[in-house]
């Protein structure tokens, strides 16, 4: 079945650890085998910016939340002050820790195009106009201050902000690009989900958003819900189409653990539709959509040529991000790690990002051995190139452009390259993928999923790829 998010081997820290981490990045010299891998230690050029609060946790939902009351149209004002803080304070002090990085050789310059920013959550439109200000400041300020944003992603939930909000997100804010998270226009599937909105609301949010000056806009859908049947996913994806949204991404509910439906669904209080109902729903939408002009360029994401998203797009590419804010994993010097998920753990290892820059402050050495030049051949640890590799494979098959062949010739050597060819072509004659020459000159060969039998058993050409080069 579809991917949910995106595989990533995170690194889980209690807090010396964290400090011990965050040092090696300042700290040791990069050593990568050859010039293709070089950019996994380049400054990141996606930030991602965690806003924790909701109104009510959701029944589906496993991410780092703060219920603030089903109610209430912004968080507690001393809540959301601290938090603000906290987190503006961790981006000043990761600035300097990767300004220290790269005067050291860990980290090299980011490229000269535009980076990407998203304001994600929780709902980041809970939280004040002035709080999303001062946050947008400091990142444009401190994190590649030099380079332009080609792309601003709020995450917006219906009957959680007004047009007055809009004209100061677009205008004041300067996001260029709106996520609504609408899910279903069923009231009853809302309220099992525990979504807080109703579908009135979203319909008036989705003419809100219509009017505004905005790039571009994405809506989110879940289907595989409780008691849901093939006529009310239609429903709602049918009402959909008819705003013409230029971009959606369609889930597959999954269950996750430490959830409220999870809890249910051990108790056999959860009434989850047949595995071959929910398949029906996927290929039914997947077709529906691209019939409408919207091309699946992702397992989950569909869009009209021109409105992909850019900030994601870095994901797929396995491209170094930043991560700030309750629960946010970054993806810097080939490493990722995950903040704390309690308000209090983040508050602690925000304080102790203090310490570490003060030390590295201290030490700091302007010795030309320790600069990156010259250090490529030294190469870096099996572990961590066959980590990578797998990594490239799971987040490329994600992508409808598919498994670039030269690529892997490139990074990991023509062995690896071989034999990822060889096990292609024999999953293309069983019909799981399908080959694709690039448009340029370059003549770079593509392994791509079918549809739909490829996308089905994703996690089966998946494991298949990878028995063969590890």
């Amino acid at each position: 079945m579809w991917f949910r998010t995106f595989p990533a081997r995170t690194l889980l820290c209690g807090d010396g650890m964290w400090q011990q981490r965050l040092s090696s990045v300042a700290k040791e010299t990069v050593r990568v085998h050859n010039d293709n891998l070089s950019k996994l230690f380049q400054e990141p050029r996606a930030v991602y910016i965690h806003f924790p609060f909701c109104r009510s946790v959701c029944g589906y939902c496993d991410f780092a939340v703060v219920a603030v009351g089903a109610h209430r149209n912004q968080p507690p004002p001393r809540m959301e002050e601290t938090y603000i803080k906290k987190l503006l304070k961790e981006i000043e002090l990761t600035s300097t820790l990767v300004d220290l990085a790269k005067t050291r050789g860990s980290l090299l310059e980011g490229e000269e195009e535009g980076h990407t920013l998203y304001f994600g959550g929780g709902t980041p439109s809970l939280v004040s106009n002035e709080s999303l200000y001062k946050v947008a400041n400091k990142v444009n300020s401190s994190v590649r201050p030099q380079a332009k944003c080609k792309e601003f992603t709020l995450e917006i939930d219906p009957g959680t902000f007004d047009v007055n909000d809009l004209d100061f997100y677009t205008n004041q804010l300067g996001i260029n690009r709106a996520s609504l998270g609408i899910q279903s226009f069923d009231d009853d599937l809302l309220k099992t989900m525990g979504r807080t909105h109703s579908a009135t609301e979203s319909r008036n949010a989705i003419a809100m958003v219509k009017d505004t000056r905005l790039d571009t806009w994405s809506t989110d859908l879940i289907f595989g819900l409780p008691q849901q049947c093939s006529e009310t996913w239609k429903h709602t994806v049918n009402e959909m189409l008819q705003y013409q949204p230029p971009h959606v991404s369609l889930y597959e509910l999954m269950v996750e653990p430490s959830t409220k439906f999870h809890k249910l669904h051990k108790s056999g209080k959860l009434q989850l539709p047949p595995e071959d109902k929910v398949i029906d729903m996927m290929t039914w939408s997947r077709d529906k959509l691209e019939d409408c002009g919207l091309r699946a360029y992702e397992t989950c994401s569909f869009a009209i040529q021109g409105h992909e998203s850019k900030h994601n797009g870095l994901y797929w590419e396995n491209a170094p991000y930043y991560g700030f804010g309750l629960g946010a994993t970054s993806y810097i010097g080939g490493g990722r790690f995950q903040r704390p998920r309690s308000l209090s753990l983040y508050s602690k290892f925000v304080d102790s990002l203090e310490a570490i820059v003060q030390e590295e402050e201290r030490t700091q050495t302007h010795s030309h051995e320790n600069k990156i030049i010259g250090c490529w051949k030294q190469g870096v640890s099996e572990k961590f190139i066959e980590i990578l590799m797998e990594d490239v494979i799971m987040l490329q098959l994600r992508t409808t452009t598919g498994l670039n062949i030269n690529y892997f010739a490139q990074c990991f050597g023509q062995d690896i390259a071989e034999r990822i060819t060889q096990k292609a072509k024999q999953l293309q004659y069983e019909g799981y993928l399908e080959e694709m020459k690039g448009i340029d000159s370059s003549g770079d060969v593509f392994y791509s999923l079918t549809w739909p039998k490829g996308v089905l058993l994703q996690n089966v050409v998946v494991v298949e790829i990878l028995d063969a080069v590890t």
